[in-house]
This record gives structure tokens, sequence and C-alpha cells, in this order.
């Protein structure tokens, strides 16, 4: 199956007190059907599936704290995680009770995209499960960068003992040290054995798992007070494109004030660059459209728009001639009389390499003596209000200590000092961004973006053939109003170029 597969799956999430029956019913179905079978020790059905029945579910409906996360593909469920979310003495924690995706969709990231919308969130003080499943172990791991292990479960035993008083089939006081593993009887008897083989014995073990007895599953809890691995921290870095289309498609434009200013600056451009009204004017990186909706009202028909966040082509008017393009690799063979690219779109990616694609990208698709105006985030005014700075890779727990934010969902205010960190070698800014959308799943991601010097932009951009015609510091929707490099006001840097 394409990996590409999971864009088309819908994720969602709820409290359990509002499962509905036909929620309840396919629950009880997938489980029954993919989850796995029971071992030949078992007292009940050995060798047989491994059955959830209804009722198991409509109490869920009873349990505080009890949420549920689903991946639907044509409304049907296909993949399910239920935990227990919980305000503890310390901080929240997170106990993932039940993981199941259909035998037809594994191995895609259905699995991955559940549980860090569980996980995932970085001032959370525990997070784990109890399994008889060594690759649900790995995958805690590999979500919340920090490895299982016997010192840090026997330090926070206390949090555990809190959590698992909300889950109904865990006594803490059956919870039992062996070797270098914690272990609970949960009188659930899984054949566990052909999962445990799965292990690559090449590879870095998990933990050292000791064997499981009949009806007992291991305790699987990583905690905010162990230090992420540093191999697993540079991995938490490499921000996938996924990671980006995701966030800036769950960003809440209309409410931002800086995305209210699309007239002030199409009147802005055409004062400063000389078009006719069959001029092929292009967006890159257009979002919904916003300035192309402003050319359209002036009489310029003649208009292309290109976005790589499919929500947000699909919200665009279809007059605006709007496409779904990842702007890196379009390339309209010198078509263009005007480019626009503006609020980062250059910048977007925290790998500059990314970010010249885009340049290019602009400089071979505009026209000879074809223009673009363009707008990147500024540097100086980040470097003169940063609280949090430093080397990223060279200073972790400068980031680790960083508190997440809603900004990109609520504001748009992305130069809130309190909420990033700046890398004063690479220019790149760090933001932990949370995002609560009504039924999509909680998520927090690690976003990262370039901010530029001046100098340094107008440089990448010669380098690419374009001619640079003005460059100033801006304020949204005032760019006749050019601003000192630190004013507060001063975000963009704004820059006219023409293609020699």
């Amino acid at each position: 199956m394409n990996l590409n597969f999971i864009e088309k799956i819908e994720f969602l999430t709820k409290e359990c007190k509002q499962l509905s029956e036909a929620e309840i019913t396919e629950s009880s179905h997938l489980f029954s059907n993919h989850y796995g079978f029971y071992s030949k020790f078992s007292p009940i059905r050995p060798g047989e599936r491994i059955r959830m029945g209804k009722a198991r579910y409509s109490r869920l409906k009873k349990i505080t704290h009890c949420y549920v996360a689903f991946a639907k593909y044509q409304n049907k469920i296909i993949g399910h995680a239920y935990y227990i979310k919980k305000q503890l003495s310390n901080g929240m924690g997170a106990w993932v009770t039940q993981l199941v995706v259909h035998s037809d969709y594994r191995k895609i990231g259905i699995a991955k995209t559940l549980l860090h919308s569980i996980w995932g969130f970085s001032d959370y003080v525990a997070w784990g499960l109890a399994t008889a499943n060594p690759l649900t172990i790995k995958a805690l791991e590999s979500v919340t960068f920090r490895k299982v292990n016997i010192e840090s479960l026997k330090e926070n035993q206390d949090i555990l003992i809190e959590l698992a008083d909300e889950v109904e089939f865990i006594d803490p006081s059956l919870f039992s040290f062996q070797d270098n593993t914690l272990l609970a009887f949960t009188n659930f008897f899984s054949d566990s054995h052909q999962l445990k083989e799965q292990i690559d014995d090449d590879k870095e073990s998990i933990f050292n798992l000791s064997d499981l007895k009949a009806g007992y599953e291991w305790i699987a809890f990583t905690f905010k007070t162990q230090a992420p691995e540093p191999k697993k921290f540079e991995m938490l870095l490499n921000i996938s494109e996924h990671v980006v289309k995701n966030a800036y498609s769950r960003m809440k434009r209309q409410k931002h004030a800086w995305s209210q200013q699309a007239t002030k600056e199409i009147d802005y451009i055409l004062k400063h660059v000389l078009l006719h009204k069959e001029s092929f004017i292009a967006d890159f990186g257009c979002g919904d459209g916003r300035h192309l909706k402003v050319l359209y009202s002036k009489g310029f028909q003649n208009l292309a728009g290109y976005e790589f966040s499919d929500s947000m082509v699909t919200e665009a008017e279809n007059c605006l001639n709007i496409k779904l393009q990842d702007c890196r690799t379009l390339d309209l063979k010198k078509s263009c009389d005007l480019i626009l690219c503006l609020y980062d779109v250059i910048g977007s990616f925290g790998n500059n390499q990314e970010n010249i694609k885009i340049i290019k990208s602009i400089s071979q698709s505009l026209k000879t003596n074809g223009m673009a105006v363009i707008s990147v985030l500024n540097r100086a005014l980040t470097e003169s209000i940063a609280i949090h700075a430093g080397n990223v890779l060279k200073e972790p727990d400068k980031l680790l200590a960083l508190p997440a934010s809603n900004i990109m969902q609520s504001s748009g205010n992305i130069f809130n000092p309190k909420y990033f960190m700046f890398d004063v070698d690479t220019g790149v800014v760090y933001r932990k961004e949370r995002f609560f959308d009504e039924g999509q799943l909680d998520t927090e991601y690690l976003i990262r973006d370039k901010r530029y010097a001046r100098s340094e932009f107008c440089v990448l951009l010669e380098e690419t053939g374009l001619k640079v015609i003005n460059s100033c510091y801006v304020q949204s929707g005032y760019w006749e109003y050019p601003l000192s490099s630190t004013d507060e006001k001063a975000k963009e840097i704004l820059v006219i170029v023409k293609k020699r």
C-alpha cells in the first residue's frame, strides 16, 4: 500500500462518554477481528482470536478521563487507541489502554499517528501502557525520544499508581519488578511469542525484556525527568514534510491579524510593478488565495496559485485557479510576468537548501524582466528579542525547557519570545506548537523556520539570477512605511526583484 495513503485517512478524537452506538459496535468488531490470538496457555479459547464485546466498550463511557483516538477511512474505523489522560499531582500523564489497527492498513503510520497524538506532549510527566507487544514498547520509545528502563520505573512508582487508578484492568498492588522489567497481572492471555520474535537480534535492544508469565503484561513507561537520547533528539529536529503540511493546514488564518491585509498589500504591489490586465500572475504558497482574490476583484483574470496544503486548496474559490503543488519543484518555464511569494513560504523549512529550491523555482518561472515580490521573516528582529538562544544541538536542554504554545492556530504571533528558541548558528527558530481542533487529533509539533538577515537573503536571490530592485523591513499591511531592522513591528523583510 502506498505510504501516501495515510493522507486520505481521517483522524479524530473524543471523550469516551461521547461514544456513539455505531462507534462502540465498530470498535468491538475491529478489536475482535484484528487484535490477536489467545496463547496456548489461556484458560479460555486457547489459540483462538481475542474478542472484546460491546459491553466492555459501553463501560468505558463511564470511566473518568477516558478518551479515544480514531483513524477512519471512507467513514469506517480502521484504527483506534483508547487512553487515560489525567492530571496528576505533578503534571499530566497518559496511559494507552488499547491500540488496534486493521490488518489491511498496517505499516503505513496509523498507529504512530494515533500514539503521537497521545504521547507527543512535551510537558506531560509520564507516557506509557501495559502491553505484551515488544513493538509497541519500541513505538513508545520512538515517540517520546526516551528509553524504557527499570531505574525510571522504580523512581516513578507513585505516578504509575496514580495513573493506574483509572485503568480498569490494572491493580497496582500486583506490580512485580522482575529482572530489568516491571510486570503486572492483567488476566490477559495473549500470544506474545511470535511478536517477540519480530525484534531483530542485530538491532539495539528495546530493553531487557523478561519472559512473560501467562496472564501478565509489561508495564512500559517513559518520564519527562529522563533525558532524551542524543540520536533520538536529532531525529526530533528532522521535521518531516508531513508535519509541516499538517501544521500549516491547521492554522486558523482568518483569526490572524497579518492575514487581513491583502487589499493594502496588493495596492502597494500595483504601485511598484507595471502590469496589464492580461499579465500572468502566479502566487507561490498562496494559502487560500487571499491575494489572488483581491487581484481578481481588480480585473486580473490570468491568475494561478500553487499551494502544497490540500486543505487550503479545497477552501479556495474556483475562479482563482489554485492548484495543489509543491513550490520547490515548480517550473512554469519563464511564463510569469509577476510572482508573489509572501509570508513564511521561503523559510518554512529548517533546512535552508529546501528554501533555496523555492527561490530557484521563482527564477525559472519568471519571464526575462518579469518581477517577483517576496517576503521572509526578519532575523535581526528575532535575534534582538530572543530570550531563549543558543545552539540547539549543543544545548538541547534549552529547547526541551521551552514552553509549548497554541500560537500558530490562534494569534499567529510567532515572534513572541516566550515561545521560541533562536539558534544563533543557523538562524533557525524552534517552537513547540499545539493544535486543538474540534474532533481532530490534539497534537504537538516541533516547528522550525529559517529567519534571514537582509543581506544574506539578497545574496541568495542575486545568485539565482534575480536582480534586487528594493528591499526593506516592513509590517504586514503597511509596506509603504519602511522600518528599522529591530523595530518590534518589522517582522518581515520585503524584497522586489527582476529576472535578468
